[in-house]
């Protein structure tokens, strides 16, 4: 049973290179930074746990249990990863329903 991590001490880069055994590089920052953004870094913790249990290190794959989570009401998700306005006008990029995970490829 996985326990719910402390998100006040412990770094998310720091938890997922001690699950994976994978450094956190500014690519894979990039995405796990966007994952705590969407979901919260407590679930997105949870969500490495998780793949961890199953031997799977894929950024892909902790996206998936996130946004399983979330259709099956699991989680609360702290911003609507499918609004895109807000991420265009931070980042100034465009795109007609252009989602962030897109080209994702572990």
């Amino acid at each position: 049973m996985l326990t719910q991590p402390d998100t006040t001490t412990t770094n998310i880069y720091k938890v997922y290179t001690q699950a994976t055994g994978l450094l956190v590089t500014g690519y894979s920052a990039d995405k796990l930074d966007l994952m705590v953004e969407d979901y919260g870094i407590s679930n997105v913790k949870l969500a490495i746990l998780q793949a961890q249990k199953y031997k799977k290190s894929s950024m892909n794959y902790i996206l998936a249990i996130l946004r399983n989570w979330k259709a099956k009401g699991k989680i609360e998700v702290e911003r609507d990863p499918t609004d895109y306005d807000d991420w265009q006008h931070e980042t100034g990029k465009t795109g007609e329903g252009d989602s962030r995970y897109a080209a994702w490829n572990d």
